[in-house]
């Protein structure tokens, strides 16, 4: 997958933007200098891997509770 794959995909399922930004984005890929792709990608990368932290911190916290309302 080449860089701009990558940054599709990161747009396509970033919470960061409404759909019609992620499509008009989508729609400028092409036109994107290799440094704008990189800066682009390294942030919602980062948001993504936060996503997931988050999301497994959340998924903890509910477990535990979980357990203390079974006992």
């Amino acid at each position: 997958m080449d860089k701009k794959q990558a940054l599709s995909v990161l747009i396509k399922h970033t919470f960061l933007f409404s759909e019609e930004v992620k499509v008009k984005l989508l729609g400028k890929i092409n036109t994107l200098s290799d440094g704008d792709i990189d800066k682009l990608g390294k942030f919602l990368a980062l948001e993504k891997k936060q996503s997931i932290e988050e999301n497994n911190k959340i998924i903890s916290e509910l477990d535990t509770l979980l357990q203390k309302l079974e006992n």
